[in-house]
């Protein structure tokens, strides 16, 4: 179930020209992410995870739908955007190349967010064997 709306989103982005009914839903897409890496976590509040889903989504408008820019020129009118992400994932590379982004990092004490698509390794010993 969402924790966030559309108004609180766009409250915390710079001249957001997104529809609502676009940001509903990728606020659907990022409630459901975050119930699933969060679901047996008994650390994580509503409040931050509420936080979370807010500046997450944010993230999300950023990195496609509105990117946001790095530099901008009065003279001559020159606006550079920032680079579309390409990677794939949800990890800390893709979450840091946002302000938003590294804000839903830092949120998250538990570190999940930034661990997400990342493979576990397991080691194993070998017991030795003399004859």
């Amino acid at each position: 179930m969402a924790r966030t709306t559309s108004a609180k989103v766009i409250q915390i982005m710079d001249d957001c020209t997104v529809s609502t009914t676009i940001i509903d839903s990728l606020i659907t897409s990022a409630s459901a992410l975050l119930d699933k890496v969060f679901e047996d976590d008994s650390e994580m509040t509503d409040t931050v995870l509420t936080e979370i889903e807010r500046w997450f989504v944010a993230h999300m408008i950023a990195s496609g739908i509105q990117r946001t820019y790095r530099s901008e020129k009065l003279g001559d009118a020159e606006i550079a955007y920032t680079e579309p992400v390409v990677y794939f994932g949800v990890g800390s590379k893709v979450l840091s190349t946002t302000a938003y982004g590294r804000t839903v990092l830092i949120l998250d004490f538990t570190g999940k967010l930034g661990r997400l698509g990342k493979t576990n390794a397991t080691v194993f010993a070998i017991p030795m064997f003399t004859d």
